[in-house]
């Protein structure tokens, strides 16, 4: 009777020919790269012997820094000043000083006065209003009569029919003088310029009076300005 090989053995058999095979060949390539190395070696360090062990007890070998120069003094210099030596000579004769004046010789000018300005005088106080009012001589006919007689109407004002009321103020000095003229209200500057001008024509007033003084004193004046109708 034949005994039959199972083809289950034949395999396992041929996998552990394949690897014998296999591991004799990589023994036999590693020998012969380690004797073909070993020629090259020119130094007695064998790097194949080295380990990590071996790699963690080499000292660390530190740069030595060089010590740093010591710093070069600074020369400090101190000037001295000396003082002054005097010498002083020994002389039996004895100088005369004489100290003589800048001005010997010459005429003073005679001392020259301050006189200091006078003060300012302090304007006395304009009133608004006055027990007794300031008035034109002859009263407020006479003024109205002396208005009438000076005003003069403008002819580009008749010519566009203007007319109406121009205050005028005034103040009426202590000495009755009229001063500083302004046109309070003015209706038209032909009209107010006129009435500005006749006002500033007229003579001096009688002055208002505060507490039977007289005083300082502004007045208003109106200068009707109307047209005759036809």
């Amino acid at each position: 009777m034949e005994i039959k090989k199972a083809p289950q053995a034949d395999l396992e058999r041929g996998k552990l020919l394949s690897l014998l095979m296999g591991l004799v060949v990589a023994i036999s390539v590693v020998f012969v790269a380690l004797e073909w190395r070993s020629p090259m070696d020119n130094g007695p360090i064998v790097a194949n012997s080295l380990t990590i062990a071996d790699l963690d007890n080499v000292p660390i070998i530190e740069d030595e820094q060089p010590e740093p120069e010591p710093e070069p003094e600074i020369q400090k210099v101190v000037e001295v000043q000396l003082p002054e030596v005097l010498t002083v000579v020994e002389d039996e004769k004895k100088i005369e000083t004489k100290f003589v004046s800048a001005d010997e010789g010459k005429t003073l000018p005679p001392p020259v006065q301050v006189v200091a300005d006078p003060e300012p005088e302090q304007e006395e106080e304009i009133f608004e209003a006055v027990e007794k009012p300031a008035e034109y001589p002859g009263g407020p006919e006479a003024m109205l009569k002396y208005l009438s007689k000076n005003t003069e109407y403008p002819a580009i004002a008749q010519e566009n029919g203007i007319q109406g009321r121009v205050y005028i103020e005034f103040v009426v000095e202590k000495d009755g003088t009229p001063t500083q003229f302004r046109v309070l209200k003015g209706v038209d500057p032909a009209l107010d310029k006129e009435a500005l001008r006749v006002a500033k024509t007229m003579k001096k007033w009688i002055p208002g009076e505060q507490q039977g003084r007289k005083v300082r004193s502004k007045f208003r004046l109106p200068v009707l300005f109307r047209l005759n109708q036809q």
